[in-house]
């Protein structure tokens, strides 16, 4: 009885799929031009306050090339679910799943009466420590998401799930879709828990596709904590106080940084620096001084110079690169 309600629902044409003009909509979004394209900015979509949200893909249209700053997982409920990715044309069929980064490029194709894409989208503080560590997992989905939570990390990836003929699956996702359609009481919770059994399964399929680049990232619980550390507290970190807060030597936690960045400790401590001035130029209004001194430089002529060795132009041009985009 509950799968043809949930059926019902998911069939019935909604307010969203009812509109034949979206171009007051996209009009109205931020964009940015990526390799040479201009792409849509999908920001909003989440509640305030809120980590996570589930959504209908609305039908009868095509969404345009769009990048947004949380992970987005598609589940193909019914039908077929077509995307652009890189460049590549992804088929998904009933069943499957597909976890795409935080601002990878990708545009959706027509969806027909019979094809249900859910779209399940989740903040990066959605994964905390406890979330990696009940789904055990130190392959493919951690090295994932990881990299989807890091600052410091490219964010090109996603994965495909081969999950179409796993009826667990299925199971799982018709009852976290009852919970979040028809809430009742500890429905949040179920979500969440239905969320991590989801994961788990999916740890459990080996087959997939993804455009993942081979690194040397570790997956490992324990250096999350330390890149998650970085990145709440890069404007008063020092290595010697978070060593000790990991109970480290320096020398082993400077080793351990270079052995799964890549970078040195002081290079991603700028490295998160950098990307927080970046943010303040184009998310507010404050001077660029006051911008580089709440970001950690006290250095103005050192601030410039990096700044522009790391993003091939001035604080001032990126400031007004942003505000000539609708």
């Amino acid at each position: 009885m509950e799968k043809r309600k949930l059926d019902d629902y998911l069939f019935e044409i909604s307010a969203a799929e009812a509109v034949v003009d979206n171009d007051a909509h996209y009009k109205s979004l931020k964009k940015r031009r990526i390799n040479g394209e201009l792409v849509y900015i999908f920001d909003q979509l989440i509640p305030p306050q809120k980590k996570i949200h589930i959504t209908k893909h609305a039908r009868f249209a095509e969404v345009p090339t769009h990048i947004h700053t949380f992970i987005e997982i598609n589940y193909v409920y019914s039908g077929t679910c077509t995307q652009i990715i890189d460049g590549e044309k992804i088929v998904l069929r009933t069943g499957e799943i597909i976890i795409i980064d935080t601002k990878t490029p990708h545009s959706v194709l027509y969806a027909d009466k019979d094809d249900i894409i859910i779209n399940i989208l989740l903040r990066k503080d959605y994964f905390t420590n406890a979330f990696f560590t009940k789904i055990q997992d130190n392959g493919i989905i951690s090295d994932f998401l990881l990299r989807s939570i890091s600052y410091t990390q490219e964010h090109d990836q996603y994965i495909i799930f081969h999950s179409n003929e796993n009826t667990h699956i299925e199971i799982i996702m018709s009852m976290l879709l009852w919970e979040w359609f028809f809430p009742a009481l500890g429905s949040s919770s179920l979500i969440d828990n239905y969320l991590i059994i989801l994961f788990i399964e999916l740890v459990r399929i080996f087959q997939y596709e993804t455009n993942q680049k081979s690194n040397n990232f570790s997956g490992q619980i324990e250096f999350s904590k330390i890149v998650t550390y970085m990145e709440e507290n890069f404007l008063n970190c020092s290595l010697p106080e978070m060593a000790k807060n990991f109970n480290y030597s320096t020398n082993y936690l400077s080793a351990l940084i270079k052995k799964n960045t890549g970078n040195t400790y002081s290079n991603l401590l700028l490295e998160l620096k950098l990307n927080h001035a970046k943010f303040l130029l184009e998310n507010t209004n404050d001077s660029i001084n006051t911008i580089a001194m709440n970001s950690g430089f006290k250095n103005m002529t050192y601030f410039y110079k990096k700044y522009k060795e790391r993003y091939s132009c001035t604080p001032k041009k990126t400031r007004s690169y942003d505000s000539s985009f609708l």
